[in-house]
């Protein structure tokens, strides 16, 4: 939340219950259990948070998140 934060990238929030997280439709998204999970727009989903930060920081590259360069 804080890297998209600081590439102005909004995204919204959900927290699920016991049960949201047992539907079947979920647990076929989410295949081994685990949080945080992103689903972008296009259907695709990202695990873990340190792939979502990569990803928020590369879809906003005026942002300097990623750095001026390889070093």
């Amino acid at each position: 939340m804080v890297v998209a934060d600081l590439a102005n990238i909004q995204v919204s929030l959900e927290v699920l219950s016991k049960e949201q997280q047992a539907d079947k439709d979920f647990k076929a998204k989410n295949i081994n259990g685990k949080f945080p999970l992103l689903e972008l727009e296009s259907g695709e989903l990202i695990f873990e948070s340190s792939a979502i930060a990569n990803h928020f920081a590369r879809a906003a590259p005026a942002s300097g998140l990623m750095g001026q360069s390889a070093f």
